[in-house]
């Protein structure tokens, strides 16, 4: 990941965190995207999930930046379809998504093509949990569904 420095002149990337039903686990979620936006700069970043943005914006402890909840969110690509908007109206050209290990790939497939369209690059970043046997089976089953939403929503 590049550090603060690596963005001079220009909008270093916005942080998107997708919730979790668990609240354990939006905890660690909202402690990654801080140590991100520490080493970034981040100027930005933006909560979603019908349940848990509200709770993670609550749980917030890192630098003094611009926080925006998404609160209609249920799936993974709402998530980066109603964040879109936000990254779109501030300039954002690069974001950093923040999720579980086991959200990772699918995470990283729905956002790059719903972002990507739009010109923004997408990294991802797990945060640090440990991926259940029942989190790596819903991903499972999750991922066969992935492709059919991500065209629902483009």
């Amino acid at each position: 990941m590049k550090s603060a420095a690596a963005y001079p002149g220009s909008v270093p990337p916005a942080i998107v965190v997708p919730g979790s039903v668990l609240a354990r686990t939006r905890e660690r979620l909202v402690r990654e995207a801080e140590r991100v936006a520490l080493r970034t700069g981040a100027e930005l970043v933006v909560f979603s999930g019908k349940d848990e943005a509200e709770h993670m914006l609550s749980l917030w402890h890192g630098p003094d930046l611009e926080l925006v909840v998404e609160e209609q969110a249920t799936t993974t690509a709402e998530n980066a379809v109603r964040t879109l908007p936000a990254l779109l109206e501030r300039g954002v050209r690069e974001v950093v998504v923040v999720c579980a290990p086991a959200h990772a790939l699918r995470a990283r497939w729905i956002f790059r093509r719903i972002y990507g369209v739009h010109g923004i690059r997408v990294g991802v970043r797990p945060a640090r949990v440990l991926p259940t046997p029942a989190a790596l089976v819903y991903e499972l089953g999750a991922a066969t569904v992935a492709r059919r939403q991500v065209r629902e929503h483009r």
